[in-house]
């Protein structure tokens, strides 16, 4: 029997599934499920027992199978975790930043997504508008597909990074109010350059976070 890190991610789900249909075998059914979300496990993770039951072949007993298994892996992440770092203070989410993002040399704008307990669960390349980030009407669609509870917004610049301008303050309080509507919390606002960050939150201008 191969171990699971030689098995593929439609066989896992093969395992799981334990048959398939009259039409198609067990690993067929699983690419299908694949393929309807393009491969994307995370987005796998966002699929109800409905949804999973909609597929010819997913009764309700092998949708329940496959949630329960995300479920037990969300937990083992979420402990591991926890006992790695937290977001509670501008340092836990600078070093967090260190371990998981890679700025590069370019410009560019990221949105970090956590769950209730703290969790990362999806890490999301912003567009730039004149004010530095995307809509957050968009910014907000995506927290709400990741079902996140807080957010934190990440710029990084090649340079050491100026005073926050008066439209950036703006952005951030729009977007904060926009989020509290939602109840998702927004962390903090961190800005990345070379040699160390900048946090709107420690800043003191930006009390309501």
């Amino acid at each position: 029997v191969e171990s699971g890190t030689n098995l593929s991610n439609a066989e896992l789900i093969a395992i799981l599934i334990g048959s398939g249909n009259k039409e198609e075998s067990a690993v067929h059914l699983a690419l299908r499920i694949l393929e309807s979300i393009d491969n994307d496990l995370e987005r796998l993770a966002l699929l109800s027992i409905h949804d999973l039951a909609s597929f010819k072949g997913i009764g309700l007993a092998k949708a329940v199978s496959i949630v329960a298994a995300i479920e037990l892996c969300y937990r083992r992440m979420n402990t591991n975790r926890a006992t790695e770092f937290s977001v509670e203070t501008s340092e836990d989410r600078y070093a967090l930043l260190q371990r998981e993002f890679d700025p590069g040399s370019e410009e560019s704008n990221w949105v970090f997504l956590f769950s209730n307990s703290g969790m990362l669960l999806h890490k999301h390349q912003a567009c730039i508008n004149e004010n530095g980030f995307e809509d957050p009407s968009s910014i907000l669609k995506i927290a709400l597909e990741y079902q996140a509870k807080s957010l934190m917004l990440v710029r990084y610049t090649v340079t050491r990074w100026a005073f926050p301008q008066r439209e950036e303050k703006d952005y951030v309080i729009a977007l904060v109010e926009s989020a509290g509507m939602l109840s998702i919390k927004v962390l903090d606002q961190m800005v990345l350059y070379p040699d160390g960050y900048f946090s709107f939150k420690d800043s003191g201008l930006f009390t309501f976070l």
